[in-house]
């Protein structure tokens, strides 16, 4: 088995530390995740590996042909791209309102007049 190391940055250079790298070829497929500083490592076998990155706000960044080579430390440094944010549904004639008497809430929980 070989060392992958890698970072994940955004384009500013500031750390993404939530993310699932997945690394993987037709014999073989790994999870990983980057610690609190964004950086992740990988045990793997010398092949060649499809890498999938997914972050939440940035877009899902794939390499399709990553080499791994047998006695050497592959690192990497990646920089991910912002996602435009999805728009938020907005209705405006939905209102909701529950009232604390009438809350689907069990009976031990509804409110009541403490004297």
């Amino acid at each position: 088995m070989d060392k992958l190391k890698g970072v994940l940055l955004d384009p500013q250079d500031a750390r993404v530390v939530h993310a699932t790298i997945t690394l993987a070829n037709d014999k073989f497929k790994r999870l990983v995740y980057p610690n609190e500083e964004g950086i992740f490592e990988a045990q793997l076998p010398v092949g060649v590996y499809q890498l999938t990155v997914d972050s939440y706000g940035f877009k899902i960044l794939e390499m399709e042909a990553l080499p791994i080579r047998s006695d050497d430390v592959n690192e990497l440094t990646i920089h991910l791209e912002p996602e435009p944010t999805r728009p938020h549904h907005y209705f405006p004639n939905l209102e909701i309102r529950i009232e604390p008497e009438n809350a689907p809430l069990p009976e031990k929980f509804k409110p009541r007049k403490i004297e």
